[in-house]
Order: C-alpha cells, then sequence, then structure tokens
C-alpha cells in the first residue's frame, strides 16, 4: 500500500507537543546586505543569554525557574519567535531579525499595545521589552499550538504545528468566514483617537492567528472571531476610515506579493506580501462586520 507524503512526513517528527518548526532557526535568519550568517546567528544567541540571565532576572524574575527553556518554534521578516517555559507558564520572545532595523520591535511593541487599549480581546499584548547593544525582543503571552494564517499561491489556510509543521488550506467555506472576520478586524482596530489604522499588515503570512479550539469549532463567524488574535503591528497608517476601509477594497482584491523589499509597491500601504486577492465580497462584508463590531466597542 503507498504511503502518503503526510504519512512520511508524521513519521519524522510525529509529536502531539509540537510547538514549531524544528530546529534552531539558523537557517531562518533575515539578514542584511553584508551580514554573515554564522556571526549573526551567534550574536542573537549571545544577545539572548544576556537578556536571560542579567536582565530578566533582575527586571522580570516571574519569567525565571531554573528549569526555563527557550524554544525558537517560527520566523519572519522581522522577527524571530521562540517560546519560553517558565513557572508552568509560556511566553513568545520575539528578537528582531539580524536585517531589520533597530526600533522596529520596539514600535510594534507600542503599537500592539495601544491596538489593545482599542480592544484588548483581539490583541495579543506584550508585556515586556529588552534591548542591548543593537538587538531587541519584546515578550508577550504565547498561545498554545496557536494557527498561523497565510496564503500560498494555491490557497489561503494556516499553519499547523503538531504533530508536524505544515500548512492546511481552507475549505472554500472557511476561507471565506476567515477572510471576512480579518477584514473585519482590521476596521474594528481602527484608532478614531489618532486617525490612522494598521498599515504594513501581512494578512497572508501570520499577522493574523487561530488559536487551537477553532478546529473543533462550528467555524462560524462568532466562533472565528472569537478564535482570532493579531499578534504584529508593524506600522500604523494616518488616514479617515472611510479612506481607511477604501484603502482595504483596493489593496486585498490584488495580488500584492514580493520577495526583495525593493521590488514592493510603495503605494500598497496595508496588504503587504499576499499572494492571493480576496473577494470584493469577502472584504465588503468584512468591512460591513467591522461596522458592527466597533459600535460594540
Amino acid at each position: 500500500m503507498a504511503v502518503t507524503l503526510e504519512e512520511l512526513l508524521a513519521s519524522f517528527n510525529n509529536n502531539p507537543n509540537n510547538l514549531g518548526i524544528p530546529g534552531n532557526g539558523f537557517q531562518y535568519q533575515n539578514l542584511g546586505s553584508g551580514q554573515d550568517a554564522t556571526e549573526e546567528f551567534f550574536k542573537t544567541q549571545s544577545f539572548l543569554r544576556k537578556i536571560f540571565l542579567e536582565r530578566i532576572v533582575n527586571e522580570a524574575p516571574e519569567l525565571v525557574d531554573p528549569n526555563m527553556r527557550l524554544e525558537f518554534i517560527n520566523y519572519g521578516d522581522t522577527q524571530q519567535v521562540y517560546v519560553l517555559t517558565a513557572n508552568g507558564k509560556q511566553w513568545s520572545v520575539l528578537v528582531t531579525q539580524p536585517g531589520t532595523k533597530f526600533g522596529t520591535g520596539k514600535k510594534e511593541h507600542d503599537n500592539l499595545r495601544q491596538l489593545a487599549t482599542i480592544c484588548p480581546e483581539v490583541i495579543v499584548k506584550p508585556e515586556y521589552y529588552f534591548e542591548d547593544n543593537g538587538k531587541e525582543l519584546y515578550i508577550a503571552p504565547y498561545i498554545y499550538q496557536a494557527r498561523c494564517i497565510a496564503s500560498q499561491d494555491y490557497g489561503y489556510g494556516v499553519y499547523v504545528p503538531e504533530p508536524y509543521y505544515r500548512f492546511d488550506t481552507f475549505s472554500p467555506k472557511d476561507r471565506e468566514t476567515v477572510n471576512t472576520c480579518m477584514i473585519a478586524n482590521l476596521v474594528r482596530l481602527y484608532d478614531d483617537e489618532k486617525g490612522r489604522g494598521i498599515g504594513a499588515c501581512k494578512i497572508g503570512g501570520g499577522d493574523f492567528i487561530l488559536d487551537k479550539t477553532w478546529d473543533t469549532s462550528d467555524k462560524s463567524i462568532d466562533s472565528t472571531l472569537e478564535s482570532m488574535k493579531l499578534i504584529a503591528a508593524r506600522e500604523m497608517v494616518p488616514m479617515t476610515l472611510s479612506d481607511y476601509e477604501q484603502q482595504l477594497l483596493i489593496e486585498f482584491s490584488e495580488r500584492t506579493y514580493y520577495k526583495r523589499l525593493e521590488d514592493r509597491d510603495p503605494n500598497i500601504l496595508i496588504n503587504h506580501k499576499n499572494r492571493i486577492p480576496m473577494t470584493y465580497g469577502e472584504i465588503g462584508n468584512g468591512i460591513e462586520l467591522g461596522r458592527q463590531l466597533r459600535k460594540k466597542l
């Protein structure tokens, strides 16, 4: 009997407690011009040791215990993601990539904390920020085995960490529901006080997650909204809410993917690196749902 590819992969890494991508993150570094991968990897490890052995011991002792464990699980253009296990709790540790401009981590940390004042149930709010010698990280609560929403050329779906790390595509119905809810949350999180909305959003690359309970829910709009969280906020773009909604309609109906930063269209303010256009129905329904959710804030 033929063995399927999924069965073969599962035989290599069938771990019900798997948290993400196996390895130490070396091959997932985003390097700047002239940076050496080995040198930057050891710089990051040295930075982590210094923060956890010197700074956190004194400034955040609740994150320290004799058996604490730090484990690489994922990566993006901006950060590498680790899980810290200490004192019976788990935390996400987001370390800026070697090629990321210093200060980017602090900016995102501050943006997420501000957004949490608007709608705390949607945001995974960072609790700590540390920097040293041009490197930085922030620490937020970890959502166990969360599914990162993403897009590939063949469809929208989620990265599922267990029992082996893989990408699962949505059914047409689930795709419509999830996309509608992501757009709705972007509208819901528009900041009236400062007159700005979330920008530089990689809606097809892990900025939104679904907690594990979504898998066994009815996957309705309500259960999807309850399971969905935003974990990244690189930029905030100043514009009126009506202009922001119009920009959502324009940008999310296009493919905006790029490999190199210099290839990015500077006119695309919100929808970065998305491989697949959304339908006008998904976007329009999301905007309308977002308006309804704003009335409840």
